[in-house]
């Protein structure tokens, strides 16, 4: 006996059934990302032109590592570092070095609120020579520590080049 025209109507209502559920749950899948806390950690080189002291403005080059809060909720970060060696996660913290520019951390980044922090080139090199690790160029990537105890670690590094000449 071929389907009536009710079995197609209570066909159609199953399927419009089904697709709505489906759709539900996937928003609320998504919903559930978007709420929480999601934060985009950045690498970049740059330079400033800073008094040392002198009376004598001096160019000097950073590796600059900023932290964007992209989620809806706020976020804390607790510290910041700059990864060297991504395989054993070694890293450099800020607290390491005597002279840092930024926010002090922890700091919370409020939904859109972003924090940059800065170190001189020539002090994370002084560094690097000093844990003994190849002078020639090295590959790093920004990194935080969030509240929640997860890290955060830029998608791109930078090329940091020996200015000393060592």
């Amino acid at each position: 006996m071929p389907p009536s025209t009710f079995d197609w109507v209570t066909f159609g209502i199953a399927i419009l059934g089904v697709s709505l559920a489906v759709i539900g749950l996937f928003w609320q899948v998504l919903s559930w990302t978007w709420t929480g806390s999601r934060v985009k950690v950045d690498t970049a080189l740059s330079a400033a032109e800073i008094d040392l002291g002198g009376g004598q403005p001096t160019w000097v080059d950073f590796v600059e590592v900023t932290a964007r809060n992209r989620g809806r909720t706020a976020v804390d970060v607790l510290a910041w570092y700059v990864v060297y060696d991504r395989k054993n996660d070694l890293a450099f913290g800020y607290f390491e070095w005597e002279s840092w520019q930024g926010p002090e951390v922890p700091v919370r980044l409020e939904p859109g609120q972003a924090a940059i922090w800065r170190i001189d080139t020539q002090k994370l090199w002084d560094g690097l020579l000093r844990r003994e690790l190849p002078p020639n160029s090295t590959f790093l990537y920004g990194q935080v520590l969030l509240g929640t105890g997860k890290r955060k670690r830029s998608r791109r590094g930078v090329t940091l080049e020996s200015t000393s000449g060592s």
